[in-house]
């Protein structure tokens, strides 16, 4: 996904056997050789980051540090990323606002929603995944006009721009994440345009349920659902938030070139930039997305979920909106 969104610009593939704290400990450690952008398709409940020795008991034990702990150390290793520069970015995860602790539904009854970490970390970029709708004529019958590629000479392939969330009701796998924190504050960058979401008289979940106060996520969305790639000559339809994640890694780097192309400094943490631009009058720097909701995990349709307001306006399933790197681009250049 990113090397098809960012052509030409390299790629670095890192295989860790470690979790989150290690991992961007490592990075750090890298100094002015670390990437410029990290993307990250994985992520835990967040009540529970030192379960295991692959979710960093260990280094919760080396150090005595409680589960709060252990997110507030690592949060702080990716403010520091995000100050030399560089953006670190992570999918909402696939199993919606329950998450993969609540996946059958059996926890609707007591703690129903389940965020995940990293996902919460107010110092990452989160995305979460849209699907194309298949309403109306929005869906081209392809076969009919190959003209429009060879990939859509044999799968059916968008015309239009109308896009939704993935759910079990629209036979996705996976119902992209999406929430609030349990343990982090909102941050003040996101603070408007959650407050408008929480007062906009949307249906929400009971308010034991979840802490409107805290970080909400994702901050943006782009296409998780029917995402066809090639691997050894054949098409395979793939998608989740481990697709969309990548792609917009991808756009982020391609925004980052331009900086550094212009003699500007790159992104680093972009998401006070990306809620200003998404507030900016005539900057359209969003596709809006303006049906959904987050209630399903990748096995079942829970009770409790976020709903997606007709407007299109932020909201926990989708963020801000998919990415229009043309005008988020022109949004850059006049004003970076």
């Amino acid at each position: 996904m990113i090397t098809s969104i960012a052509q030409g610009a390299k790629t670095t593939f890192y295989m860790q056997q470690a979790w989150m704290y290690t991992f961007v400990t490592y990075l750090l450690s890298l100094g002015t050789t670390a990437p410029y952008v990290i993307s990250v398709s994985y992520g835990w409940a967040e009540n529970n980051e030192c379960s295991d020795t692959l979710h960093d008991m260990g280094v919760c034990k080396q150090h005595g540090w409680s589960n709060n702990q252990y997110i507030s150390n690592t949060d702080a290793q990716f403010m520091k990323f995000g100050a030399t520069g560089r953006t670190f970015v992570v999918c909402s995860q696939d199993e919606g606002a329950p998450g993969e602790t609540n996946d059958g539904c059996s926890l609707d009854g007591s703690l129903a929603l389940y965020p995940e970490y990293p996902a919460t970390s107010a110092y990452v970029l989160t995305v979460g995944a849209s699907a194309i709708s298949g309403s109306g004529n929005n869906i081209g019958q392809s076969k009919s006009t190959p003209a429009l590629g060879p990939v859509c000479a044999r799968f059916n392939c968008s015309r239009g721009q109308l896009s939704e969330v993935p759910s079990m009701l629209q036979n996705a796998i996976f119902t992209t994440g999406g929430g609030f924190s349990q343990v982090n504050p909102m941050p003040a960058f996101q603070q408007t345009a959650v407050q408008a979401y929480l007062s906009s008289g949307i249906a929400l979940p009971p308010a034991t349920k979840f802490n409107s106060s805290n970080r909400a996520y994702p901050d943006i969305s782009a296409m998780g659902q029917n995402v066809i790639i090639v691997m050894n000559g054949q098409y395979i339809v793939t998608g989740g938030t481990s697709a969309a994640t990548p792609i917009v890694a991808g756009v982020m780097t391609l925004l980052n070139n331009a900086l550094l192309n212009a003699g500007k400094a790159p992104l680093g943490f972009p998401n006070p930039l990306l809620y200003q631009m998404a507030a900016a009058s005539g900057a359209d720097a969003f596709n809006l997305i303006e049906s959904g909701n987050n209630k399903c995990t990748e096995s079942a349709c829970c009770k409790y979920g976020y709903l997606v307001p007709s407007n299109g306006a932020w909201n926990p399933v989708t963020g801000l909106g998919t990415p229009n790197y043309g005008n988020m681009l022109k949004y850059i250049e006049q004003n970076l």
